[in-house]
Order: C-alpha cells, then sequence, then structure tokens
C-alpha cells in the first residue's frame, strides 16, 4: 500500500503519485484508493481502466469531454461508473490483483 505520508505534498510529489496510479491502471490492475472529496468528505473507491471489467455500455466511445484538468479518470466498480478524483488528494493506494 502505497500511503500519503509516504509521499510530499509538494507538485513533483503530486505528478509521481499521478504516475504510479496511472501506470497500475494501464496494467490492468484494480485499485482501492483512499481520498478526500471535494466536500471534504473521505472516500473509499475500488476501480479500474481495464475494459474487460467495465460493462460494454460504459466503454468509452470518443465522444467525451477533453480532459483539461489533472484528474484521474477512473470506472467505480462499486457504483458502476465513471468518477475522477485529484492525485492531491489521495491519501492511500492499494492494489488488488484478482
Amino acid at each position: 500500500m502505497l500511503s500519503k505520508d509516504a509521499v510530499n505534498e509538494t507538485n513533483p510529489q503530486e505528478s509521481i503519485m499521478k504516475t504510479i496510479i496511472e501506470n497500475k491502471l494501464t496494467e490492468g490492475i484494480t485499485l482501492r484508493v483512499t481520498f478526500t472529496k471535494k466536500d471534504g468528505t473521505e472516500r473509499v473507491m475500488t476501480c479500474t481502466k481495464n475494459m474487460e471489467k467495465i460493462p460494454v455500455e460504459h466503454h468509452p466511445k470518443g465522444t467525451g469531454k477533453p480532459r483539461t484538468s489533472d484528474a484521474i479518470a477512473v470506472f467505480d466498480l462499486d457504483n458502476n461508473g465513471w468518477r475522477s478524483f485529484s492525485p492531491s488528494s489521495v491519501l492511500a493506494v492499494e492494489s488488488i490483483y484478482n
């Protein structure tokens, strides 16, 4: 598990956190991400970008808005929909191998 305590909150470290998360997602690994939502509450989300685990009706169609923020877009397996979070809000990341 990667803890935010192990990562300094400076911009280069946020970039490293984002790279680590994106790399794991690109490898098809399911993640359990704990982060602070914009309203200040803590949220734990089981998420992926592995198309084999995402229902076909939720596969990207290429018609969405271009990403302009630093947020990481993922498919929330618990709530069956696309969500995003900021790397700066991440408290912990755990890989789920299944």
